[in-house]
């Protein structure tokens, strides 16, 4: 019987431990990490290079109405799929602008017609020469940084007309929104 309750005892007080070390921690944010700050700009360099600013995704088959055509499906799948990752990139007014005006007033670049994600061709990409190098080892250095805003510059290398390599230097900011770090800016 001692053995019974020296259990139950036991088992009382790890699930209360455990109850209360999650309560705590479950809510509470910590100041953005360094991999955060590379893992936006992954989506980031995503969005600026393949869908909105130097291309658009890739559509497939016949025009669903004036100047749209379907995206292919192997990129995303819906409208909404686009959107969440617009979304989960972006703070609510960056990514409201993206999905609704972007380019300059012109937008949206993306619609939902009859399901479907579409792409509007009469918007063409930027007509630029990308040369910035986004290799793993780029320099993250925070300027900022707590719980709701960091401020940060980012290092990397371009390579100018002649094949030279210079320094290539971005300074941005990402806010806590909705759970989550998210860029104010599309960089690039």
């Amino acid at each position: 019987m001692k053995k019974i309750a020296l259990f139950l005892c036991l088992v009382f007080i790890c699930l209360s431990f455990t109850c209360c070390s999650s309560c705590g921690s479950s809510n509470a944010q910590a100041p953005c990490t360094e991999q955060q700050v590379r893992q936006l700009m992954e989506r980031n360099l995503d969005c600026y290079i393949a869908i909105f600013a130097l291309s658009h995704l890739p559509h497939t088959g016949d025009e669903v109405t004036s100047g749209f055509y379907q995206v292919s499906t192997s990129y995303f799948n819906s409208y909404k799929e686009l959107d969440d990752f617009v979304r989960s990139t972006y703070t609510k007014e960056k990514a409201d602008e993206l999905m609704n005006i972007y380019p300059e007033n012109q937008g949206p670049l993306y619609s939902e017609i009859n399901g479907m994600l579409c792409v509007n061709t009469k918007i063409s990409p930027a007509q630029e020469n990308y040369s910035v190098t986004w290799n793993d080892d780029y320099k993250v250095e925070f300027l900022t940084n707590d719980k709701e805003k960091c401020t940060f510059k980012l290092t990397t290398t371009e390579v100018n007309s002649e094949g030279v390599e210079n320094p290539y230097v971005i300074e941005g900011s990402a806010v806590f929104e909705d759970g989550e770090f998210k860029l104010t800016e599309m960089y690039h």
